[in-house]
């Protein structure tokens, strides 16, 4: 029975043996504070704090099963010892948000219940079918069913936690999804524009608006992710080097308040947390980058607003203040699309586009570094089967049709 003490109005300590030190033989004692109004729920809190230390012990005793725990246990203790560990590892909030999304929608209902010695490869590949052809839920999923990027991302997360519960001695190697990867016919293979029809695009958007033709154009000669540009500041576009430094993206945020889950854009590190890179830009990008900087002096003078140097490129008020969120670049992206009678693109696409058209002639490294990818193996995916300095005049080339 846990010991309560009074320690002021409302608020108690509750203490409980928590069993012999091995090495030194002296007793344990747990020990937390709380609040409750009255000895009486004290001492009902009491009751859960001694069944918590009592199931904790239980578990660290050596001759404990671990694999007797759910996936959904693992999972509590790999967000809290990996995927938000500050000491380790550190990922971004957009890297965070994608696994817990993934969780929560797709492997969590799957396997969440099942014990980590009872997840076998049979049970992985009949949850990989389920998530390819059953119907998702949720308000305007009900006919679609996962795509094979979306399937694979989440295999990939089963993999990583399962791979850490090895590394705690809660299962043995090889785990259950050791084996698993979609296979070559099913996986989604990238998609890569011609250049005529980015072209066409770019143009169409450089007329509607100078915001939008400049922020479409880096995206397709850069190659740089919609986060990334969107966080851009004025002092990133070094004029005197013709180039862009991009060290910091906006990122989607997870936030549960009050038991109602909403997602904030923050201003946070670019997606694999590199190095600065600085990115050539050819003189049509600087000519658009310099009528956009025009425009936005011109309606700050007339607001009287001095001009501001870390102020947002991409806006919405003429102070740069607030950004232009990310998604809503992927909004003018489609409605750009429609007004040219075309479909079927996405602003992500534009990545595979770089990547494609600069694999033709350069060193995938050097494709690589140009992309902001931490993995060779990554980049491989954007040249599609093929495994700077020179990267934007080959991006203009291929955009002005004069590389075939």
């Amino acid at each position: 029975m846990a010991a309560i003490i009074a320690r002021g109005k409302g608020t108690w300590r509750l203490s409980v043996y928590a069993g012999k030190n091995p090495v030194t033989g002296k007793i344990k004692y747990d020990w937390k504070t709380v609040k409750a109004p009255t000895k009486a729920e004290a001492r009902r809190l009491g009751v859960q704090f001694e069944a918590e230390v009592r199931e904790r012990n239980k578990r660290n005793s050596p001759s404990f099963d671990k694999g007797t725990l759910t996936l959904a246990e693992l999972w509590d203790e790999y967000t809290k010892l990996v995927l938000f560990n500050a000491g380790g590892r550190e990922k971004s909030e957009e890297t965070r948000a994608e696994y817990e999304r993934n969780w929560r929608l797709h492997l969590g209902p799957a396997l969440g219940n099942y014990k980590l010695k009872d997840i076998t490869k049979h049970l992985v590949e009949t949850m990989v079918k389920d998530l390819s052809t059953k119907p998702q839920s949720g308000k305007g999923r009900e006919h679609l069913c996962l795509g094979p990027m979306t399937i694979d991302k989440v295999v990939k997360l089963l993999r990583a936690m399962l791979t850490v519960a090895v590394g705690w001695k809660w299962l043995s190697y090889p785990h259950a999804a050791s084996g698993i990867a979609l296979s070559q016919e099913t996986r989604q293979q990238p998609r890569t524009p011609e250049a005529g029809t980015v072209l066409r695009l770019l143009e169409a958007a450089a007329l509607h608006s100078t915001v939008e033709g400049l922020f479409f154009r880096l995206a397709a000669v850069t190659g740089a992710r919609r986060g990334e540009l969107a966080a851009l500041e004025w002092e990133d576009f070094l004029l005197k080097e013709r180039a862009l430094s991009i060290s910091k993206a906006i990122q989607e945020r997870r936030i549960n308040e009050k038991g109602i889950r909403r997602s904030e854009q923050v201003l946070g590190k670019t997606k694999t947390l590199a190095s600065v890179r600085v990115l050539a830009l050819d003189e049509k990008t600087l000519v658009l980058f310099k009528k956009h900087r025009d425009e936005v002096a011109e309606l700050q003078k007339s607001a009287g607003l001095a001009w501001n140097e870390r102020a947002a490129v991409f806006a919405v008020d003429p102070a740069g203040q607030v950004r232009i969120a990310k998604n809503a670049w992927s909004k003018r992206w489609v409605r750009l699309q429609g007004r040219e009678g075309i479909t079927g693109i996405r602003l992500h696409d534009l990545r595979h586009f770089v990547g494609h058209t600069l694999g033709e002639s350069q060193p995938i490294t050097k494709v690589s570094r140009q992309l902001g990818h931490s993995r060779v193996s990554t980049t491989a995916i954007y040249m599609g089967a093929k495994p700077s300095n020179r990267a934007v005049e080959l991006m203009v080339a291929a955009l002005e049709e004069r590389v075939a």
